[in-house]
């Protein structure tokens, strides 16, 4: 038995598969990047479309309730972890006044390069940042 604390999101696993057939059945592109998320995405793809709580679990939200759940990639997911929604906000008016990006890995990399600046107060010049230090 494994220690620490069951996974909430798992102690009602057939309402949560519920509630992620409803959301991602939707067809709404991922809350984070804005991009469409393909529904033929194999699991464990980093652009397989999954279920993100706008108020973390680990931070008191409900992985259950439906107002609480916006459909996201996987990749952008792991890059929101726990970030407030105002701080993911932030990071996409910044991604969108770099240009924006065209796949969820290449947003993820304009966002780390984002917040970043935004932390150091310096979202200026930032294209030329990430075009020189990442490779997608």
């Amino acid at each position: 038995m494994p220690k620490g604390k069951p996974n909430p999101r798992r102690a009602y696993g057939h309402r949560r598969d519920a509630l992620r057939a409803r959301v991602l059945g939707r067809g709404d592109p991922c809350w984070i990047c804005g991009l469409p998320i393909d529904p033929a995405q194999p699991n464990l793809s980093p652009y397989q479309g999954v279920v993100d709580e706008l108020v973390p679990v680990s931070q008191g939200g409900s992985p259950l309730d439906p107002g609480n759940c916006l459909p996201a990639h996987r990749c952008c997911n792991a890059w929101r972890g726990a970030k407030p929604v105002a701080v993911v906000r932030e990071v996409q008016l910044t991604v969108a006044s770099m240009g924006g990006a065209t796949t969820p890995r290449q947003w993820c990399a304009m966002a780390r390069a984002a917040l970043a600046a935004i932390r150091r107060g310096k979202a200026v010049g930032l294209q030329q940042q990430v075009e020189q230090s990442t490779d997608w």
